[in-house]
């Protein structure tokens, strides 16, 4: 149903069947409706991106790029060199897309947009801001996707899928839209804030039970051992130990 565009290869040596070599011709021609100011050179400086368009529905100019942000760790910097580049060949505005995991994240969030749009508003390229709460990519694109935006995200990006599943963004985005999607390489994402609270929850539970029963175990053992007065005073002395071990995990996972 679709069709991946990779930047033409110049090789002299090719000898593959016409019926490939047509294909490329197509997804050449395909880029340069999409993206008229798309360099198709050897010395391409974005030849490790993709395109992957729908085959079912005509190829027209690009008026807007859709960039979905993650909420991972990334170089934001990198990112707004890469979307201007894209979109100042192409003569196109930007939009940066990002979804908050709840209302308490919303000014973070517009706060990393906000310096995206600044990097990349230089020249004829402008560049705007769209967050939405929640976590559903495909419902926060369907929102305000338009005829002639090109979605762009990055090929690394993982969202869930289907509770436990787990899928890249571009997968979901194909599955979900009848829209073109380019898929950005190279740009490394991180866990999302919201994964990396959960990984810091869990692991700060399992030190909690470790304390504890570590704890428990001295203690029994110290009651075992000694006589009154020194196991009072040994048992009081490894509570206090226990409760400021407890209250140090519990200030990290805070």
């Amino acid at each position: 149903m679709f069709t991946k565009l990779n930047p033409p290869r110049h090789d002299s040596k090719s000898a593959g069947p016409q019926p490939e070599m047509g294909s490329r011709s197509a997804a050449v021609q395909d880029i340069a409706v999409l993206l008229p100011g798309y360099p198709l050179g050897e010395r391409n400086p974005l030849a490790g991106d993709r395109l992957i368009v729908p085959d079912r529905i005509p190829i027209t100019p690009t008026r807007r790029l859709v960039v979905l942000v993650p909420d991972g760790e990334f170089d934001e910097k990198a990112l707004a060199k890469r979307i201007w580049e894209l979109a100042s060949r192409s003569d196109v505005n930007v939009l940066y897309l990002s979804l908050s995991p709840g209302p308490n994240d919303l000014a973070r969030t517009r706060r990393r947009l906000t310096d995206l749009a600044s990097m990349t508003n230089y020249g004829h390229v402008k560049a705007s801001i769209k967050v939405k709460v929640g976590r559903n990519w495909a419902q926060a694109v369907a929102e305000i996707l338009a005829a002639g935006d090109l979605l762009v995200c990055m090929a690394k990006h993982r969202v869930t899928y289907r509770v436990l599943g787990r899928k890249t963004l571009g997968e979901l985005l194909l599955s979900s839209f009848a829209a073109p999607v380019y898929l950005l390489a190279g740009s490394f994402t991180g866990a999302s804030r919201e994964r990396q609270k959960l990984v810091k929850e869990v692991l700060a539970w399992l030190l909690f039970f470790s304390v504890i029963a570590a704890f428990a175990g001295i203690q029994i053992w110290i009651d075992q051992e000694y006589r009154e007065p020194l196991s009072t005073i040994l048992l009081c002395i490894s509570v206090i130990f226990e409760l400021s071990l407890v209250l140090g995990v519990n200030k990290w996972m805070g």
